[in-house]
């Protein structure tokens, strides 16, 4: 009875330590059938993370149930839950969509700027609500060391 008794906590020990085990899959991300680079990966169950190669591949340890995140700037944050069917195969596919920013109205306006940062330095606005014991002077009127 004992033996029973061992042998089936072995089994259960086992298999919850095969369960939280991590595999390691390959991944493909695309955007409009080309392939994508520099996409942050991140395993959001572990915290472990990746950046796809110029390929658009990539490889991450995941689990049954682990969340994957991929993010960048310029597209669409996409959330992936792994299932068994990805740890079997051992490959994950992903596509991206655009992200598309929409700007608020810009106003263009003249500026008196002549391109030598000195006298735009001079001839700019004070703001009288900076305090500061810097004085530009010290830098505007130095003189160059002499050179033997």
């Amino acid at each position: 009875m004992k033996r029973m008794f061992l042998i089936l906590i072995l089994f259960y020990f086992q298999s919850s330590y095969s369960q939280n085990q991590r595999t390691e899959v390959i991944g493909v991300i695309k955007f409009d059938l080309l392939p994508v680079d520099n996409i942050h990966v991140l395993n959001l169950s572990s915290r472990i993370g990746t950046i796809s190669e110029s390929n658009g591949l990539f490889k991450i340890d995941v689990k049954d149930g682990d969340s994957i995140l991929f993010s960048s700037i310029q597209f669409q944050k996409k959330k992936l839950l792994i299932n068994q069917n990805h740890l079997k195969n051992g490959i994950i596919y992903v596509n991206l969509e655009n992200q598309i920013y929409k700007l608020d109205t810009v106003f263009i306006k003249n500026h008196n700027l002549t391109g030598i940062i000195l006298v735009d330095l001079k001839n700019s606005p004070k703001d009288n609500n900076v305090k500061t014991n810097f004085k530009w002077e010290k830098i505007l009127n130095w003189s160059t060391p002499p050179y033997n």
